[in-house]
């Protein structure tokens, strides 16, 4: 578009009444020396009106001027000044008929009336002069002059063509004639009598003026040459500067139209012309797409004066920064308004303002109407690579809203081939990859590394920002790569501009993975305090808290969730678990019912019952599996558990006689051959089986079944094992050992003793007392007595409680490990086969099913770190479609930088939580290692005794285990040692 003059060129612009007569008289005038004027007014005007009534030297007083004749006003503004007096008394106008005895008289009164608004009477008096004066050149160029302003143009071209034909060196007849052929159209003819002008001395430089302004639009090149020779004679001209800067404007020669509007500009005293300049600078930067330079041209002239066309170019200017102040709503909002007015300076912007419209819609994931507003732009011009870009963006989006992942892949890797280097279409291909991983059935793992192959290439590209770290971190953590996750997801919290609580969610569980908890705990203090609605963080910060054994935290945490939400199932269900995992089981069963209470929860029914069982409370166990059938009556392992706990309870309150025990092992062996239940499994019913024949005396058999009982155990992997599996299998070890050991007291007795003195060396002190008690008793029926004494006495240091009896000579119940519970309490004792006196008694380890426990250790937690890495989540980057590219690279202008809208960089120390780095030490991990929710875990402390790596650390555990619970061993009475010495050394 060729951005015109604001106003259109009116003939009245080029009028004679321009022309400023104390530089061009006429040759008439100049020979008329004499006047009968008044003395005071004589040679202070001239029969002519002129450009601007310009005196000489001498100044009037002002009490002797008219404004007829005052030479500083404008003979435009004269006749505008009489339009608004039309209705002045006219005192003076029936004397003047006596005065047209003088032309020069004539000419000043007619300049009177008009001073005084009264045209029609002016325009009759004139007439009257033309007629009684012959060849009135000034009356002619005069009247010629009102009929061009009253438009009537082919009176006035009468007009002065008849003073050109009195006169031919008159250059005001010659401009008027122009002036009329410019506005009848003929600018040709107009020009030859400028060219006559242009011929006279006296009119050279004017006539080179009005010829530059009649060419601009016709012959550009010649009206430049024109403005060039009237500026090398006159350069301070602001006019001029104008004129020629108009048409540089035109030729799109922006540079040298920007200096010449500036020259306008600082000449121009009157401001006159600088307004338009002013309007065609900020043009200029608007063409040069630099719109903070014109909102700073703009500004230069504001207010009421302001250009129509100026007013819609600053709003367009400012509806762009908008966008690049990423305030997008504002700038769709102006925009918006540009487009519905459809205003002719925006003609040419028309198809810019819709790609401009569509980068604000595109940023803000409207995509629908992005495409609308690009496909408009499209009918105006071919989109430029940028909005090409962002239109493929956008449908690639678009299409993943309608779940056609296909086709968002293909117009993701369009837009990749339009800007190679720019990151974003693989990010999001990525993001689409991500999804398509999590729906498949089964999960595809593969398409998860590709994912993760994308984002690193993205990071190849450019600079890696924040939000790129942080994703490829969401995908190496779910790709099992904590560390590297970790690595990412700090140099993302380092590089982003605020903090956010997805980062420190995901550095926790990277740390929690890592078994770092203390400083998963803190990272997830964090991100709650940068988010408190998020409960789910505290869920996992009371998990760490559990983990490093500060369970005061983690029981507040699990509070605040259920407080937070009572009707929240899930938030009571983990209170539930930690109550299980620390062995406050009637504090879970609590919890449970009030789950229960909200609702009938078929998990919650089943997770009582197993409260239940790991209290060996069979009745109650009982009540509740019956309840678990009710609601599901064919679940199958749900049966299979009533079946066992139905005859366990039948056989606890029988007699126990032989035949009840042979039964027993009937119904385990049909138990076995039947399957298994989700409580009770196969190891525990080889177990049962094992026991019941230890009561019918058949230890070989129960020795058998017993050494099944152990391959189970030792087949599980213990590097897979938490810390409370690993904790079960131990103490389910060593107890199937101590049965194993019992069974050999009638036919190895040193197998049995080895066995009481290993379980000895890793169990606590009062485990451990009991332990050699048996050992020095197996030493006295050996008749080792220096060996039983030796025994005797440290088992009495370590459980004097559990010796006494003995030394009493009272019947004595030995009831290390697992003997003593309230399953077990159901089970007789047995006579040891010593041959000692009081009678030693003792019983299997036995209990009911030690159920799995809920888990609070860190599974990846797929579904919620997937959340973090969606099409949802990545911030939308459109290219800005204003930027000037040049073969690939950014070519900038001169821009005003808005230093209050760049970004900043936030240092770590104003911004960031001061974390301290800390690691578990090896002392808590060996306190983590050893919680344990069954009620051994607190006197048991080795793993399977087979394995050498885990029997070094059962000799930390049992250490740890020492300090915390062992009593203070102090040297046995001096009666107490006479007694043992007696009993192992009888006379």
């Amino acid at each position: 578009m060729l951005l015109k003059s604001h106003t259109p060129l009116r003939p009245s612009n080029f009028s004679i009444l321009n022309i400023s007569r104390s530089k061009y008289r006429s040759p008439s005038r100049q020979s008329n020396s004499s006047s009968k004027s008044p003395s005071h007014l004589r040679k202070r005007f001239t029969p002519t009106v002129n450009k601007s009534f310009t005196p000489y030297e001498e100044t009037t007083p002002i009490h002797f001027r008219s404004p007829s004749v005052d030479r500083t006003l404008k003979s435009s503004t004269i006749i505008g000044g009489a339009k608004k007096r039309r209705n002045h008394s006219l005192k003076a106008t029936s004397k003047l008929s006596t005065l047209l005895e003088e032309k020069e008289t004539c000419l000043d009164r007619g300049k009177q009336l008009i001073s005084q608004g009264h045209l029609e009477e002016a325009l009759k008096y004139i007439t009257k002069g033309i007629s009684k004066f012959s060849r009135f050149v000034e009356g002619y160029i005069l009247r010629g002059q009102l009929y061009l302003e009253q438009q009537l143009y082919d009176k006035a071209l009468s007009d002065f063509r008849k003073a050109f034909s009195y006169n031919s060196k008159e250059p005001l007849s010659l401009f008027g004639i122009a002036d009329c052929l410019h506005a009848l159209g003929d600018d040709e003819a107009a020009i030859d009598y400028i060219d006559q002008a242009i011929n006279l001395p006296q009119s050279y430089l004017l006539a080179l003026l009005k010829r530059a302004k009649l060419c601009q639009e016709k012959d550009p090149e010649k009206a430049l040459e024109d403005f060039n020779t009237y500026l090398s004679c006159k350069p301070e001209e602001s006019e001029a500067y104008l004129g020629k800067a108009t048409i540089l404007f035109n030729l799109k020669q922006y540079s040298e139209a920007a200096l010449c509007f500036e020259q306008a500009i600082k000449y121009d005293k009157e401001m006159k012309c600088s307004p338009t300049a002013i309007y065609y600078l900020g043009a200029i930067k608007i063409r040069e797409k630099d719109f903070y330079g014109a909102l700073h041209a703009f500004n230069r002239w504001k207010g009421a004066s302001e250009m129509k066309q100026q007013k819609i170019l600053r709003s367009f200017a400012e509806a762009v920064i908008f966008m690049m102040k990423r305030k997008y709503k504002e700038g769709i909002i102006l925009f918006t308004k540009l487009i519905k007015k459809n205003y002719s300076v925006l003609q040419e912007y028309q198809g810019n303002c819709y790609t401009y419209r569509a980068y604000g819609y595109n940023a803000l994931n409207q995509h629908e109407k992005a495409l609308s507003d690009l496909k408009k732009a499209s009918s105006y011009f071919k989109l430029d690579s940028a909005s090409r870009y962002n239109q493929k963006l956008s449908q690639g989006l678009y299409h993943y809203t309608k779940k056609n992942y296909a086709s968002s892949i293909s117009y993701f890797q369009k837009a990749h081939s339009i800007f190679p280097k720019n990151p974003e279409p693989e990010i999001f291909h990525s993001a689409v990859l991500l999804k398509i991983a999590f729906d498949s059935q089964p999960f595809d793992k593969e398409l998860l590394e590709e994912a993760e192959d994308l984002v690193n290439k993205a990071a190849k590209k450019r600079e890696i920002e924040s939000e790129t770290y942080f994703f490829r971190a969401v995908l190496r953590y779910l790709n099992n790569k904590p560390k590297d996750a970790l690595d990412d997801v700090k140099l993302a919290i380092e590089k982003a501009e605020d903090n956010q609580y997805e980062h420190y969610v995901l550095k926790g569980l990277c740390h929690a993975t890592l078994h770092l908890f203390q400083d998963a705990a803190q990272d997830f203090s964090i991100a709650h305090q940068l988010n408190e609605s998020l409960l789910y963080i505290l869920s996992y910060r009371g998990r760490c808290e559990y983990l490093t054994d500060d369970t005061s935290s983690a029981f507040s945490d699990f509070q605040k969730l259920v407080m937070n939400d009572p009707t929240n199932i899930s938030f009571h269900m983990q209170k539930a678990d930690l109550f299980m995992l620390t062995g406050a089981y009637d504090d879970a069963i609590k919890t449970l019912d009030d789950i229960l209470d909200i609702e009938n929860d078929f998990d919650a029914i089943y997770q009582k019952l197993k409260c239940f069982i790991l209290m060996n409370r069979i009745e109650e166990s009982f009540i509740e599996i019956k309840k678990v059938l009710q609601m599901k009556p064919n679940h199958k392992t749900a049966q299979f558990d009533m079946e066992c706990l139905k005859y366990l309870r039948k056989m606890i309150k029988a007699e126990k006689k032989s035949e009840d025990w042979k039964e027993m092992t009937r119904v385990c062996q049909n138990w076995i051959d039947m399957g298994k239940g989700e409580i009770f499994d196969k190891k525990y019913i080889l177990w049962i089986k094992g026991v019941t024949l230890m009561y019918t005396g058949e230890f070989d058999e129960s020795l058998y079944e017993f050494q099944k009982v152990l391959e189970i155990i030792h087949a599980k992997d213990v590097s897979l094992l938490n810390s409370d599996e690993a904790l079960i299998a131990e103490e389910e070890n060593c107890e199937i050992l101590f049965n194993i050991a019992l069974c050999h007291l009638d036919r190895s007795m040193s197998h049995s003793l080895q066995i009481f003195q290993d379980l000895a060396k890793i169990l606590n002190s009062k485990h451990k007392g009991q332990m050699l008690f048996l050992c020095a008793l197996i030493e006295i029926s050996l008749e080792n007595s220096d060996s039983a004494e030796s025994l005797l006495k440290e088992a009495f240091r370590c459980d004097p409680d559990s010796i006494k009896p003995f030394l009493n000579n009272e019947p004595t119940h030995i009831m290390p490990l697992n003997t003593n519970n309230d399953f077990a309490s159901n089970f007789p004792f047995m006579d040891l086969p010593f041959n000692c006196s009081p009678k030693v008694q003792i019983r299997p380890a036995i209990s009911l099913p030690r159920v799995d426990l809920p888990s609070l250790n860190f599974d990846i937690p797929e579904e919620r770190v997937r959340e973090f890495f969606t099409i949802s989540k990545v911030t939308p980057k459109p290219e800005a479609p204003w930027l000037n590219r040049v073969r690939g690279s950014i070519q900038f202008t001169e821009l005003i930088v808005d230093i209050d809208t760049e970004p900043t960089e936030i240092s770590d120390e104003d911004t960031k939580p001061t974390l301290q780095k800390s690691s578990v030490s090896e002392d808590s991990e060996i306190k983590r290692q050893v919680k344990s929710a069954a009620p051994l875990r607190h006197f048991s402390s080795s793993w399977i005794i087979a394995d050498e790596s885990i029997t070094k650390l059962g000799e930390s555990i049992k250490n740890a285990e020492e300090n915390r619970h062992a009593p203070e061993i102090s040297n046995a009475p001096e009666d107490v040692l006479q007694k043992i010495k007696q009993i192992c050394k009888p006379v």
